[in-house]
């Protein structure tokens, strides 16, 4: 049974249908399909001036919901389940939104109708596309409160942390420039990368005073460090170049550094020599020289399987075979002199040879030193000869 209701006393020209047998109610038609049918615009109101309205355009074939002013036509604030519960647009049947807004579908965020972003996702890839007015293409921005905290320029596709301009692909800016790492600090520097059980970490970070910095280390109260390895696969590593070489031939691990014009050194200090230009040691190419220099009043020592061969201490003497030279050469063992064919002169003063004539019946053996024998006369003076048949 069906109640129609035609009247213009109450919706001129409308019909107001009630189908008591189905359960249905209709306004402004006569074949209500749901329990609800409404052909036109609905308005819903607490007798201010402000309304709901729901409505479709007969031109666009578009459904709204539009909160606006009656008086002015102004368009009005529009709350959705404002005291909590969950919002889905464009869901299947039978499927319930899960979080706050959950949208099937591209959602799309415009500011005019030439400049928006829309968010796409499929099995593939979720994407983030602007379009800008065909001449500057906008930039992307994620913001916390006030705050900018990364940009992706539309003009280049750079991406920026700490920067609303990175000049490259991607530009980090901390805000707390810091001249060395903290040990045990998860929070120090400007760039992290963790390992996938998140306690260890290498950081990297850029001082006011223009240092950079990695470290790599616990990433809790633990201080402890680690060792950085670069090239741990082989390959070569340069420093002042962009071409390291291997005079070698072996490759793998190899550590070219160049200096220019300038001394090609490395310097190295600890806890007992302080950290200044003057302290610690150095080992540096200048010119065409390769000098070992110790700036502390210490030794220098040359060792090979697992012994002292040569120490230099601190009043320059030089030891060989012994860690106490006590002169400035001081041997400990033999010491082989061989031949010297040169002629004596200034500069040989003072050095020994041992020459071998042998002869018939008699063979000799001498060691002689080149001496000074007058105001510029030089003679190789024989100090032990030996003679044999």
């Amino acid at each position: 049974m069906a109640i129609n209701f035609l009247s213009d006393q109450l919706f001129p020209s409308d019909i107001f249908l009630v189908d008591v047998s189905l359960g249905r109610i209709g306004v402004n038609t006569l074949v209500p399909r749901t329990a609800l049918e409404v052909v036109g615009t609905i308005r819903v109101w607490s007798g201010s001036n402000t309304h709901t309205y729901v409505e479709t355009s007969s031109g666009s074939n578009l459904g709204s919901i539009q909160g606006k002013k009656n008086s002015d036509n102004a368009v009005k604030s529009l709350a959705l389940n404002p005291l909590g519960g969950n919002v889905g647009i464009n869901l299947g049947a039978g499927i319930i939104p899960s979080e706050a807004l959950q949208v099937q579908g591209s959602a799309k965020i415009q500011a005019d109708s030439n400049n928006f972003l829309k968010i796409t996702t499929s099995q593939a890839a979720t994407t983030f596309a602007n379009s800008g007015n065909g001449f500057v293409s906008p930039n992307i921005l994620f913001n916390t409160g006030t705050n900018t905290r990364l940009t992706i320029l539309g003009s280049n596709g750079n991406v920026g942390i700490g920067t609303t301009s990175p000049g490259v692909r991607l530009t980090t800016n901390t805000q707390t420039p810091s001249d060395s790492p903290t040990l045990g600090s998860g929070t120090v520097g400007g760039q992290a990368l963790l390992a996938s059980n998140g306690a260890y970490g290498q950081y990297s970070g850029v001082s006011n005073l223009g240092h950079v910095w990695h470290q790599v280390q616990r990433n809790d109260a633990n201080t402890a460090a680690y060792p950085m390895i670069f090239q741990p696969a082989g390959g070569l590593v340069g420093i002042g170049t962009i071409a390291p070489i291997s005079n070698g031939g072996a490759a793998a691990g190899l550590l070219h550094i160049n200096g220019g014009n300038t001394w090609a050194a490395t310097h190295y200090t600890n806890t007992f020599t302080g950290a200044g230009t003057s302290d610690g040691g150095v080992i540096a190419q200048i010119g065409t020289d390769l000098e070992i220099f110790n700036y502390e009043a210490g030794e220098i020592r040359l060792s090979t399987n697992s012994s002292r061969a040569i120490t230099i201490d601190s009043s320059q003497n030089v030891g060989i075979g012994t860690t106490s030279p006590r002169a400035k050469l001081d041997v400990a063992g033999g010491v082989k002199v061989a031949d010297d064919t040169d002629g004596a002169a200034l500069n040989k003063v003072g050095t020994l040879r041992y020459r071998y004539v042998p002869g018939s019946p008699k063979n000799f053996s001498y060691v002689d030193m080149c001496m000074q024998t007058g105001g510029s006369s030089y003679a190789w003076v024989n100090i032990v000869q030996n003679v044999w048949n």
